[in-house]
């Protein structure tokens, strides 16, 4: 009888073993452990830089101080954050600085670059604004200033505008401040 005793305590702990496992596993609400923060996404880069600009080193350069040369980005598209790939150089052997505003065709201004000297390129510009999902026309006027001008107090002495587009697609969208 005893022998019976034993198996039948040991049958029952098992079984309640069994049973709060059960219970815990089952009948308590589950949580998954807590998903790590979407680590932040960086800054593009939107550093005026010196020298030429990436995969155009070999394109040719200003020879004569009469002209004005520059290199553009064409076709632009919004990356999921509102930057813009720019692309944009002063070309060496220019004798002036340039700014570059970027227009929509309602008037709304984009964004102005900073002043770029010959021999410096810019990779990225957030806007200041962004247009809903599409694609836009885009005037970019090259305002260019004579070493001697102070662009914040004075007009450019002269201006060139090229057209590009702008692609902004439905997922894009101005990071935060």
């Amino acid at each position: 009888m005893r022998q019976v005793t034993k198996v039948l305590s040991s049958t029952l702990v098992a079984a309640a073993a069994v049973g709060i496992g059960l219970l815990l596993a089952f009948a308590l609400p589950r949580t998954l452990p807590a998903a790590p923060p979407d680590p932040e996404t960086p800054s593009a880069d939107t550093v005026v830089h010196t020298g030429r600009l990436p995969g155009y080193e070999s394109a040719p350069q200003n020879t004569t101080p009469e002209y004005f040369w520059y290199l553009y980005n064409g076709n632009l598209s919004a990356a999921s954050d509102g930057c813009l790939a720019v692309l944009l150089e002063n070309t060496p052997g220019n004798d002036c600085a340039m700014q570059v505003r970027y227009t929509l065709p309602d008037g709304t201004v984009l964004f102005t670059t900073p002043l770029l000297q010959p021999g410096e390129y810019l990779l990225n510009a957030y806007p200041e604004t962004l247009p809903a999902a599409g694609s836009y026309g885009v005037t970019l006027t090259m305002l260019v200033y004579h070493e001697e001008e102070d662009p914040a107090a004075e007009e450019p002495f002269a201006t060139y505008t090229e057209q590009a587009t702008l692609t902004v697609p439905q997922d894009a969208a101005l990071r935060p401040a």
